[in-house]
């Protein structure tokens, strides 16, 4: 009688820890699905400056140019 109610013990126990496994399981699923959200985001972000940059860099660069072969005696 005390091994068989032992064994269910056990059994419970297992039943709940399992659970608990699964529970924390998603939760760390759920964390790392929320960190490549943000990260997405932020790399969103970045190409969005990259691309502001770009663009004024594509704006300076002519007078850039004219500026040096105008210092450097060329025609621009």
């Amino acid at each position: 009688m005390q091994n068989s109610k032992s064994k269910r013990e056990l059994e419970e126990r297992i039943h709940s820890l399992e659970e608990s496994l699964t529970e924390l399981k998603r939760k760390l699923a759920d964390l790392e699905a929320e960190e490549q959200h943000e990260a997405i985001d932020h790399l969103n972000e970045f190409l969005h400056e990259v691309d502001h940059e770009l663009d004024s860099l594509r704006t300076f660069w002519p007078e850039a140019m004219r500026e040096l072969r105008r210092m450097l005696g060329r025609k621009a």
